[in-house]
């Protein structure tokens, strides 16, 4: 988790994100909860994806993770969800395209190949 905020403060430094305010960033994300209870993630999420970030009733964010065949996939699963977690506390929206392309630059980072490949042809 911190190696995620991390890398989120360091594309905000490089001007990546340039748009958005950096002065709070670890305090806005402080409160999204990440559970990685698989059945509610599996009623909560759609079925084509591997997570989802939802918003309760109370304004609460928390990010559902589903079963993952390798951590290095459940690693950028959860960087891209964080990310739409700090879109939305931002600006009300998520840019699903700006978030994939935070996910292969950070699976660029991170050396995950395979992973890279993949988010190559996606985004």
């Amino acid at each position: 988790m911190k190696k995620i905020l991390f890398f989120i403060i360091i594309c905000i430094s490089a001007n990546q994100i340039s748009a958005y305010d950096t002065s709070n960033f670890a305090e806005q994300l402080s409160n999204v909860k990440i559970s990685k209870n698989v059945d509610i993630a599996n009623d909560k999420c759609p079925n084509s994806s591997d997570g989802c970030l939802v918003r309760s009733a109370n304004g609460e964010l928390t990010i559902y993770i589903k079963e993952f065949t390798s951590v290095e996939m459940e690693d950028i699963a959860i960087f891209g969800l964080m990310y739409d977690a700090f879109q939305f506390q931002v600006n009300g929206k998520v840019d699903k395209f700006k978030t994939c392309r935070m996910k292969l630059t950070y699976a660029q980072q991170n050396n995950h190949r395979s992973a890279a490949s993949l988010l190559k042809k996606k985004c």
